[in-house]
């Protein structure tokens, strides 16, 4: 019976912390990493990098009004000014959180 209450307890552990674990998702690696994402209005590859990131959208995001000189969607680093134009799939994006 002692030996069936730790394996409970070891496995409430576990899914503790695997739910504790989850709350990091690439878009708030993203935004901890500097970087904003530029989109716009009607954009269907703005719509795409929504979705290539898979998860809900945390970092931050600019929705511009007017075409940019970039394209759209574009991210820009806050910390180091890099700008990465056009459409990032999941593993440029996962590059790109560090």
């Amino acid at each position: 019976m002692k030996a069936l209450a730790v394996a409970a307890v070891v496995l409430l552990c576990l899914l503790l912390a695997a739910q504790a674990g989850a709350g990091v998702t690439l878009s708030r690696r993203l935004a901890g990493a500097g970087w904003i994402l530029h989109t716009r209005p009607n954009c269907s590859a703005c719509t795409a990098q929504a979705a290539a990131l898979g998860d809900p959208f945390y970092a931050p995001q600019v929705v511009d009004a007017a075409p940019s000189a970039f394209g759209h969607p574009y991210w820009v680093n806050a910390r180091t000014g890099e700008v990465q134009a056009g459409l990032r799939l999941r593993p440029q994006l996962q590059k790109m959180a560090g």
